[in-house]
């Protein structure tokens, strides 16, 4: 390269892109001069960034002169040796990506292709990118049928079959349920590729690594089409594997996110999958890691009042509410951890699912017992996690009058909660606070505790959650706790 060109691209490459500067640098190297210097591998990288800088802007003029070069420019580009410059690239054929026009205008010289064929490339950094542009294509009105034309297909799906190239074949499966899920619209285009049953396929396959991305894949796909077919293959495949590690617990918590969200499903399947994760998460059959795992799905799917209205139907909530005390009193943190957070979701949820959410209010209150005595300990815990996750329970039950007077029935309860000294972390003071806040917001809170307690909730919130009112002046002195920020 010239030293005089070299010094042009260094001072556009340094100095903030004007028109002025965009023109003197075309003047001084015209883009046909430019590409040729994308094959000078001691610059490449500079020309790559001053063709980036030349249409940073995507104005109608500049997308103008880049289509004039575009010809010539992008294919050069997305097949160049350097990860740089194809990646320069993508960028550049992104800008036109925007508008149904030039998008057709690529289709016909096949830089769509291009692109499509990068998805498969063996850098990640080319196959996001990659995808990130033909996703943007996808979202034109004509871009689904040009993305997903016949040999665009034929490509993909000949990629999502090949075993042996499984991380390139996930990164196109994972496309190809991103764009369905934007463009439910073109459902039947979709399912062309063949990618759904793909992923049914790797389900009922016998290698982990691959069960467990398709799962996370699966939850790319458009509600509707994730649906009872899918959940049966999904269960079928967890029930086969209990008790075998991770995979039943992966795949039952992926359906449990499928049930708690719009997926449809039967009442029998409901039924099918409440039993079989209820009576693991019992621990009568199963190992303590696996009770855990089956506490956590059943904390996925009581996150939402529909999921705690089919935990409900399935009558199986009494028998695994009778377990919440010994599992708080046992040795193993995970145990007590997942038995919180099942219990945090689910009383939650409870009050906003209607009459399924009263049913389940009178499983808690009837089904608890004794509940508080542990959970003032685990509130009292120097274990952060354990702490706040009691707390979190006492918010939970908060929303509920019968929640309230199993709180106050403890008889340090209230000490406890008004104790700003006694957290260490913003997190614990945050949910104390919030506690106090529900308890007031009952109209039976008064009926329930009395004008003594009642004020004294009262004052503790008009302190706010990290402030103690201290001596006869009213002088607020900061109690914020220093640890577990």
């Amino acid at each position: 390269m010239a030293i005089d060109i070299a010094a042009k691209l260094q001072d556009f490459d340094r100095l903030p892109a004007t028109a002025e500067s965009k023109s003197a640098l075309l003047a001084a190297v015209p883009l046909p001069k430019l590409l040729e210097l994308l094959n000078d591998a001691n610059h490449v990288e500079l020309v790559s960034k001053c063709l980036n800088k030349l249409f940073s802007e995507s104005s109608q003029e500049d997308l103008n002169v880049l289509k004039q070069q575009g010809s010539e420019l992008f294919p050069l580009g997305l097949q160049h040796p350097s990860d740089v410059v194809r990646k320069s690239t993508i960028k550049l054929v992104e800008k036109l990506m925007g508008n149904e026009g030039d998008l057709l205008w690529l289709q016909e010289r096949d830089i769509v292709f291009l692109l499509v064929k990068m998805l498969s490339d063996e850098s990640i950094q080319m196959s996001s990118a990659a995808s990130s542009a033909l996703l943007r294509a996808v979202g034109q009105p004509s871009g689904v049928r040009v993305v997903f034309n016949e040999r665009h297909v034929a490509h993909m799906s000949k990629i999502i079959c090949d075993r042996e190239q499984a991380v390139v074949a996930f990164r196109v499966l994972e496309f190809i349920c991103t764009a369905w899920r934007r463009r439910e619209d073109e459902t039947e285009v979709f399912k062309s590729t063949g990618a759904k049953d793909q992923l049914v396929a790797i389900i009922h396959s016998d290698d982990i690594l691959l069960q467990l991305n398709a799962v996370e894949v699966i939850a790319l796909l458009p509600s509707h089409e994730i649906g009872k077919e899918l959940l049966v293959h999904l269960l079928q495949v967890a029930e086969s594997t209990l008790g075998s590690g991770a995979v039943p617990a992966r795949l039952l918590e992926a359906c449990a996110r499928f049930l708690a969200g719009e997926v449809e499903s039967s009442a029998e399947l409901e039924g099918r999958f409440c039993e079989t994760v209820s009576q693991r998460a019992r621990g009568e059959s199963s190992s303590v890691q696996e009770q855990v795992d089956m506490l956590n799905v059943l904390s996925v799917l009581s996150s939402s009042p529909r999921g705690l209205k089919i935990l409900v139907r399935s009558k199986t909530l009494p028998s695994v509410c009778r377990g919440v005390s010994s599992n708080l009193k046992s040795q193993q943190s995970d145990l007590k951890l997942a038995t919180l957070s099942l219990c945090v979701e689910a009383i939650r949820s409870a009050k906003f699912a209607e009459e399924e959410g009263e049913a389940a209010s009178t499983i808690f209150a009837e089904g608890l017992g004794d509940v508080m005595e542990p959970l003032i300990k685990l509130a009292k815990c120097p274990i952060q996690e354990e702490k706040v996750g009691a707390i979190c329970m006492f918010k939970s039950m908060a929303h509920h009058a019968w929640g309230v007077k199993k709180l106050f029935s403890h008889g340090d309860f209230l000490a406890f909660l008004l104790d700003r000294k006694a957290e260490s972390s913003k997190r614990a003071l945050d949910e104390k606070f919030e506690v106090a806040k529900l308890v007031l917001s009952h109209p039976q809170t008064s009926e329930i505790l009395g004008a003594g307690q009642v004020e004294m909730i009262s004052n503790f919130v008009a302190n706010g959650a990290y402030y103690t009112q201290q001596g006869a002046g009213g002088n607020l002195m900061p109690n914020v706790g220093t640890m577990a920020l």
